[in-house]
C-alpha cells in the first residue's frame, strides 16, 4: 500500500516541538496543507504546547511530564494512525507505540538544545521513512537510517 493511501485510511498525527501557531509558516504547515488536499485527516500535537507541571528545574518533574505526554500520545496510537514527527527527535514519546507507520522529518540538528546525535539516530532508526531538508542533513542522517 502506498503511504498516501495508508494516511487516507488511518489518518495522520503530526508531532511538532511547538504548536504550529507559534511559528511563521514553515515545513510542517506545507505538509499539513498538502496532505489535507489529498483527503488525509490530520491531527496536530506538540510537546511544546502540552501543559507542563510546575517545577521544570527538577529532573523528576521533567520525567513525569515526559511520562504524561507519552500516555497522551498512546491514546492517539490506539487508532493506529501514521505518525509524522517533524523536527525534534522525541523518540521517547512515540517509540514502541502502535503506529501504522512512522515518518521522521529531520529539519535541523543543533546540539545543545536538549537532544543529541544519539536521539536523532534513534528516531531515524525507529522510523519507517526519514526525510531531511538539506543535502548536508541527508548525508549526515544516512549514517543512522540508510
Amino acid at each position: 500500500m502506498r503511504l498516501i493511501d495508508l494516511m487516507r485510511q488511518r489518518g495522520l498525527l503530526l508531532l511538532t516541538s511547538k504548536p504550529l501557531g507559534a511559528y511563521m509558516v514553515r515545513r510542517p504547515h506545507h505538509i499539513l496543507r498538502f496532505l489535507e488536499t489529498k483527503g488525509v485527516s490530520v491531527k496536530l500535537v506538540s510537546f511544546g504546547g502540552f501543559r507542563r507541571l510546575r517545577g521544570q528545574r527538577f529532573g523528576l518533574v521533567r520525567r513525569l511530564d515526559r511520562w504524561r505526554f507519552r500516555r497522551f500520545l498512546a491514546g492517539f496510537a490506539r487508532e493506529r494512525p501514521v505518525l509524522w514527527v517533524s523536527g525534534v527527535p522525541y523518540w521517547w514519546a512515540w517509540e514502541g507505540l502502535s503506529w501504522s507507520f512512522v515518518v521522521y522529518d529531520l529539519t535541523d540538528y543543533m546540539p545543545g538544545f536538549g537532544f543529541g546525535e544519539e536521539d536523532v539516530a534513534r528516531s531515524a532508526r525507529a522510523a519507517g521513512l526519514t526525510f531531511a531538508v538539506s543535502g548536508a542533513l541527508v548525508r549526515w542522517a544516512r549514517r543512522f537510517s540508510p
